[in-house]
């Protein structure tokens, strides 16, 4: 059975934001909501890169540690990405209030809707682009349940003792200032993307289907199946962080411009710079053998080992926003996932390597480690730094020191890191 919040999608498409709507929200909530007053403003705290990485917990709850006890999700009926993106988790009630009180109301996972933005809420800059999304998602629900900007408040201000809470890290004085010039349309907003370029390209976000989808996945080097999936969504991301552009998954004209004027280059300047001294600058066989060998394909998502939990991965080690628990995945599915994602981690491995003289296979070692312990890992590492100085050795013996999960060495991590320093050093 729907619960009632299904207005949600259609009242933030209406005031110009971009909307995820996650798989069975329309049904998802801990029984159904009361009437709804107002809106509860939250941070996540969670992981500091990122897109959304908290939309799991969001949506399935958190488990118990030594800070706080477990909490069923749904903890949010809405959770606002770093890019603005506005994903819509539960229409029915969620546990994202406590005790408290607001304006002598005293139910809030009842009468408030509640906002978890994605921020560390330690010291984290809200960018502007959040902010913005953050002002005009509150104010859509406020003038659509037909309350003013008083009935907004952060969760730090309902929370009883005083105290309790600290999000969100918002001065909710100002906040509220500019909830309320948007609901007198007295507010300077970002403006909307155009609808097409100055050529007349469609802007292209997730849903949309044909030729323009495959022209684009045909620049960013990934399969071309003319669909503008999660995988489609994901790489544009990739593409548009490293182009310093909005990492909103979002064709519009500035990303239509960046990836036209790509398209013109010569093969070997599209997206990187090939390294002197890669004679193929592409996984080759012996790298995806392993990265398999290692990730081995599960079809439906299973939880991250070190942790117990997030994050989820399917397929051919395939994580992100889109994979949450008891998500399940056909074998095409997962291997046209880790050939999108493969593609992209070696591409991002090679904008690393930049000029540094490197092998086939000391690249596709480095894009296996990638692969599993992130690319800002590499790009953090001594073993990065070694092998740029041209000191191979110290950097295969670096591979040896990436054995944890959450604090614990891992068996698997041990012979993983011994194969690759031993493709490493072939």
């Amino acid at each position: 059975m729907a619960y009632s919040l299904t207005w949600l999608p259609d009242v933030m498409e209406a005031a110009g934001l971009k909307v995820a709507e996650c798989p069975g929200w329309r049904t998802r909530g801990r029984g159904d909501v009361g009437s709804i007053r107002g809106v509860m403003c939250h941070h996540t705290a969670g992981a500091p890169q990122g897109v959304m990485p908290s939309l799991n917990t969001l949506i399935n709850g958190r488990a118990a540690s030594a800070n706080a006890q477990a909490l069923a999700g749904p903890l949010a009926q809405i959770g606002l990405a770093r890019d603005g993106t506005v994903f819509i988790v539960a229409a029915g009630r969620a546990n994202h209030a406590g005790a408290g009180s607001w304006h002598g109301i005293d139910t809030g996972n009842s009468s408030f809707i509640g906002i978890e933005a994605e921020n560390t809420g330690v010291g984290e800059r809200w960018s502007e682009v959040q902010l913005d999304a953050y002002y005009r998602c509150v104010a859509a629900i406020l003038k659509y349940i037909g309350a003013s900007e008083n009935m907004a408040c952060g969760h730090k201000e309902f929370a009883l003792p005083p105290g309790r809470k600290n999000d969100p890290t918002l001065d909710m004085a100002v906040f509220r200032n500019q909830v309320g010039q948007i609901l007198r349309g007295t507010a300077q907003v970002r403006p909307a993307i155009p609808a097409m370029d100055s050529s007349g390209r469609s802007t292209l976000r997730r849903g949309a289907k044909g030729d323009l989808v495959k022209q684009i996945q045909a620049i960013i080097e990934i399969p071309e199946d003319g669909i503008y999936g999660p995988h489609t969504e994901a790489a544009v991301r990739v593409f548009q962080r490293d182009h310093d552009l909005v990492p909103d998954g979002i064709v519009g004209p500035k990303t239509w411009n960046t990836l036209l004027q790509l398209a013109v280059l010569p093969a070997v300047q599209r997206i990187i710079t090939p390294p002197v001294g890669v004679a193929k600058f592409k996984p080759d066989q012996a790298c995806i053998d392993l990265i398999k060998h290692f990730e081995s394909c599960e079809l439906e998502a299973y939880p991250d080992p070190g942790s117990g939990g997030e994050p989820w991965t399917i397929g051919w080690g395939s994580t992100g926003p889109d994979i949450t628990k008891g998500t399940k995945w056909t074998q095409a599915e997962c291997d046209q996932r880790f050939a999108s994602d493969l593609a992209i981690y070696g591409n991002k491995v090679a904008a690393l390597l930049g000029n540094a003289v490197t092998s086939v296979h000391q690249f596709g070692a480095l894009t296996s480690f990638a692969y599993n312990a992130g690319i800002n890992a590499l790009a953090d590492s001594t073993l990065l730094r070694k092998h740029k100085a041209g000191n191979f050795e110290g950097a295969a013996e670096e591979f040896g020191r990436w054995v944890y999960g959450s604090g614990k060495v891992l068996p698997g991590l041990i012979r993983r890191r011994k194969e690759e320093a031993k493709m490493y050093r072939s």
